[in-house]
């Protein structure tokens, strides 16, 4: 397991609890898959867990990074060149005798083997996308007989929020206050998301401080009182 490395910094009198890790290219394509519905957030949580859990050497060639942000929000936020994300982080995060622990609000704590039951329910057998009862409840029934936890965990997770928001540098498709070419994305559905542009270029800390109540707001400036 990751060895536990803070970086505390004070916001109006509460402290931040910072963890970052380094991504090669294959940790980057499993994790910056888009994300389209909860399936995906699913896996995208399983997947981080995986990773900081793991006591593995900085890659040689890094491609992106990996940030949890604990303070009295949670959350994951990732970052490449061109695009920053970040999503809800439903978790208890704790100390494990120098590394990280986690656990859910219903389920202890929370291993690999749980990680790799949940990921094998949502991605291998789909339960999410099964239209019937028994095709959702069998692969489950199953896992729980060699993991108790999955129905547990699966259940915390398919209730909990997403709260994901997107921030892109999209060059290629701008098109003035229509798709501007800096802009965050929330949501991810096509019924609820909606998107905001920005002026310059976020970095992550501006993403940080965007979803962070204990740091000064951003603003919205309507797009009429703007130059293009």
């Amino acid at each position: 397991m990751k060895p536990l490395s803070l970086c505390m910094n004070g916001c109006k009198g509460a402290a931040v609890k910072r963890f970052s890790f380094d991504l090669d290219a294959y940790q980057a394509q499993r994790l910056f898959s888009p994300i389209r519905d909860k399936r995906g957030s699913i896996s995208l949580w399983m997947n981080s867990m995986k990773i900081m859990s793991v006591n593995a050497p900085s890659p040689r060639d890094v491609v992106a990074t990996l940030s949890l942000v604990v303070s009295k929000m949670s959350r994951l936020f990732l970052c490449s060149e061109t695009k920053v994300f970040s999503l809800n982080f439903p978790f208890h995060v704790y100390d494990q005798n120098g590394f990280i622990g986690f656990k859910s609000r219903n389920c202890g704590d929370i291993d690999s083997r749980v990680t790799s039951e949940i990921l094998s329910l949502v991605d291998s057998f789909q339960v999410l996308e099964k239209s019937d009862v028994y095709g959702f409840s069998e692969p489950i029934m199953d896992s729980c007989e060699v993991c108790p936890d999955s129905w547990v965990l699966l259940r915390d997770l398919m209730l909990c929020e997403d709260g994901y928001l997107r921030y892109d540098n999209d060059l290629a498709r701008a098109n003035g206050h229509l798709h501007p070419r800096h802009h965050v994305d929330f949501f991810y559905t096509g019924s609820s998301t909606l998107k905001v542009g920005s002026a310059a270029q976020f970095e992550v800390e501006d993403l940080v401080n965007l979803c962070d109540v204990n740091t000064e707001c951003l603003y919205f400036v309507p797009s009429k009182n703007i130059g293009t």
